[in-house]
């Protein structure tokens, strides 16, 4: 059996080698994050405001239509330009290195679940963060 205070600090290690390689754009084989997309997107409207407040869209006003989806009355934005557009109107330095950080919210939730005799479980406290990670919300870092 493992001692859980060196389980821990290896799930902490752990994390920090995540987002070091991320905040770098580099994947855990150490390479380059693929560029981000130029294709038209869409997302629904309120998301779209979330992130950059309704007093901040006129940024991209050139570049968006909004429609109401007919099968549910939602409103939705669609950007050209795809994503790449999307992040250099909020952060022009940052738009060309894919680093998962467009707020950094979502790496700051990422923590150690739980710690147990002989594993860790490292993951996202928010659901909002799983969702948008496309990750499940705990993934098993070490078990003996």
């Amino acid at each position: 059996m493992i001692e859980k205070k060196y389980l821990m600090q290896a799930s902490l290690q752990a994390i920090a080698f995540i987002l070091e390689n991320t905040f770098a754009g580099k994947d855990k084989h150490n390479r380059p994050f693929a560029s981000y997309s130029k294709k038209t997107f869409g997302m629904p409207l309120g998301a779209y405001y979330s992130r950059v407040g309704k007093g901040h869209q006129k940024r991209l006003q050139n570049d968006t239509k909004i429609y109401r989806k007919k099968n549910t009355g939602g409103l939705w934005i669609f950007i050209k330009g795809g994503y790449q557009n999307f992040k250099s109107k909020w952060n022009p330095e940052k738009a060309s290195t894919v680093n998962l950080s467009f707020t950094g919210q979502m790496l700051k939730e990422l923590h150690v679940m739980e710690v147990g005799n002989s594993y860790s479980y490292i993951g996202f406290k928010s659901k909002r963060d799983v969702r948008e990670s496309k990750l499940p919300r705990t993934a098993r870092c070490w078990a003996f």
